[in-house]
C-alpha cells in the first residue's frame, strides 16, 4: 500500500496557495475594509447620540414673583425643558413641570388653575386653564403678564444711559448688550449710545 502513503511537502509545493484562492479578487479586502469604517463610523455617531441623551442641566431656581428675576427663571426653565424634551411631550406636563418650580406670591397665583386642572374634566375646566394647559406659550405669556416687569423698557432705557465704562471696553460692552435685550432701538441708537458710555480715551 506504498502507494497510499501521504506524500512530505517539499521544496517546491511548502508555498502552494489553493487555485481559488489565488484567482480570488483583492478588492475584496478593500469592501471589507469600507464595511469595519462603516460601521466604526456608525458607532460613533450612535456613542454621540448617547452622550447627547446624558446631558445633565441644572434646574432653573425657583420662581417667587420677583419681577426681576422672571427672565432669567423663563430662560432657565427653556433650557430644562429643551434637555428633556423626550420625557416631556405634552403641553401640559411641561405647565406642570414648571408650577414645582414656582413659590409664594407666584405659587399662590396658579395655585387655583392647577386645581381647576385636576379637579374637572377638560370640558368643564374655565376657557384660562384650559389655555394654560394647553400651551406653554400661553402659560408663560399669563406668567409674564402677571409678573413681568411692566416699565420694564422705560427701566432699561434708564440704566443705559446711566451706564458708563469703568472696566475694560469688554466689560462694558457685555453689560450694555445686556441691557438693550430689552429694548426695540434701531442699531443706529445703539451705537450712538454705545459709544457716549465709553471712556474719553477710547
Amino acid at each position: 500500500m506504498a502507494g497510499n502513503a501521504p506524500q512530505t511537502p517539499t521544496s517546491s509545493n511548502v508555498g502552494w496557495v489553493p487555485a481559488a484562492q489565488q484567482q480570488q479578487p483583492q478588492s475584496s479586502t478593500e469592501e471589507l475594509r469600507g464595511m469595519v469604517e462603516q460601521l466604526q463610523e456608525h458607532i460613533q455617531q450612535l456613542e454621540g447620540r448617547l452622550a447627547a441623551k446624558s446631558i445633565k442641566v441644572r434646574p432653573p431656581e425657583p420662581f417667587s414673583g420677583n419681577r426681576s428675576k422672571l427672565r432669567a427663571f423663563l430662560i432657565q426653565l427653556d433650557m430644562y425643558i429643551h434637555i428633556n424634551r423626550e420625557r416631556l411631550t405634552t403641553e401640559a406636563e411641561r405647565v406642570l413641570l414648571t408650577a414645582t418650580y414656582l413659590t409664594g406670591p407666584a405659587f399662590d397665583w396658579f395655585e387655583p388653575f392647577i386645581r381647576d386642572y385636576q379637579e374637572h374634566k377638560e370640558d368643564n375646566q374655565a376657557p384660562e386653564t384650559d389655555e394654560i394647559f394647553t400651551s406653554y406659550d400661553a402659560f408663560k405669556k399669563q406668567l409674564e403678564d402677571t409678573f413681568g416687569d411692566i416699565n420694564k423698557e422705560r427701566n432699561a432705557e434708564q440704566q443705559l444711559w446711566r451706564l458708563k465704562q469703568t472696566g475694560s471696553v469688554g466689560e462694558y460692552a457685555s453689560k450694555f448688550q445686556q441691557i438693550i435685550s430689552h429694548l426695540s432701538w434701531d442699531e443706529d441708537m445703539n451705537i450712538t449710545q454705545f459709544k457716549e458710555g465709553l471712556k474719553p480715551e477710547i
